[in-house]
């Protein structure tokens, strides 16, 4: 994974969605679950497409990891989300 392949944004991650894998997303996971301290609550949530069911599944699953629950809103628009 390069620099050049994924920003991150506010909120976000963005980039080609070649880089990613279930093993990327769950590194990013919990390397998320790190900084926010054990107890605390995460909103996750994806769109309608089966890779994306895949990564949320990945990168719940490093966040919780860390001790740090997630609670799953499935398809949620992204301004829907956001506003949880």
């Amino acid at each position: 994974m390069t620099q050049s392949c994924l920003r991150v944004e506010t909120r976000r991650i963005v980039g080609d969605a070649s880089a990613l894998n279930a093993c990327t997303a769950a590194a990013l996971g919990s390397g998320f679950g790190q900084t926010i301290s054990s107890g605390n609550v995460v909103v996750t949530g994806r769109d309608g497409k089966g890779f994306s069911r895949l990564l949320k599944r990945a990168m719940t699953c490093g966040i919780m990891e860390n001790g740090v629950e997630a609670v799953s809103y499935t398809h949620l628009t992204l301004p829907t989300n956001r506003e949880v």
